[in-house]
């Protein structure tokens, strides 16, 4: 199988690990009425700059590692940054949602926890939390049943 590592828990870890720190701090530190305490507004104010700016950097930075020019796609990152973008990547992403959660629990999401938390967004959730427990077959099967492997272009890449 091409994607065998992809079932392997650690490159996902890190995330999880937020997830169930978050998890610990609610069940902990949960108020009488339901929420998290407030944070301080320097705290509040900080987690939100760095919640845009690493947020920004994990999903945008990548397009400024290839020179838009180049016949040939060689990356221009030093080997200390890519090595620093591997492996802090997921798990600080994991911190930024981390972050709206703990602000949105404790009632200081503003506008983007009433944005997220909208109605319309139950049905899509609810196809993305599907597909999520039903791609691992998808994977196994589609890329099991090949006769030969796959030949890399950017549409096959795009597709899959």
């Amino acid at each position: 199988m091409p994607y065998a590592d992809y079932d392997k828990p650690w490159c996902r870890c890190g995330p999880f690990l937020v997830g169930i720190a978050l998890a610990f701090m609610f069940t902990q530190w949960q108020t009488p009425s339901g929420h998290l305490p407030p944070l301080p507004p320097f705290r509040l104010f900080t987690g939100y700059v760095l919640f845009f700016v690493f947020s920004f950097v994990a999903v945008f930075s990548t397009y400024f590692a290839f020179p838009a020019d180049a016949i040939l796609q060689v990356c221009n990152w030093s080997h200390a940054y890519d090595a620093m973008y591997s492996v802090f990547r997921t798990s600080g992403w994991g911190v930024c949602v981390g972050f709206l959660v703990y602000a949105s629990l404790s009632c200081q999401g503003g506008v983007l926890t009433r944005l997220l938390s909208a109605n319309v967004w139950t049905p899509i959730a609810r196809l993305t939390y599907g597909w999520y427990l039903v791609h691992p077959i998808w994977i196994s099967q589609n890329f099991g049943s090949l006769e030969r492997p796959l030949d890399y272009t950017d549409y096959t890449i795009a597709t899959y």
